[in-house]
């Protein structure tokens, strides 16, 4: 993976009931810390209120490419 430099920010982090991704991006993934997917949206704003304390990873797609890998806390 290599990754693409886009403008981006994903915010809160950390984050309690939703994550905010600005950018230029088609898809999101969350995975927990063993690497199970979570959660997929195209939606910037996701929720994430019912998802567990913890690490987890947001993959952000582009054109079905992965262009941002990035980790986020949920308290």
């Amino acid at each position: 993976f290599n990754e693409i430099i886009l403008p981006s920010k994903i915010y809160p982090n950390p984050a309690r009931n939703f994550l905010n991704i600005e950018g230029d991006f088609d898809f999101f993934e969350i995975y927990s810390s063993l690497g199970d997917s979570l959660l997929q949206s195209k939606n910037p704003s996701i929720s994430i209120k019912d998802l567990p304390q913890g690490a987890y990873i947001i993959k952000c797609y582009k054109k079905n490419k992965l262009v941002k890998v990035s980790p986020f806390e949920k308290l």
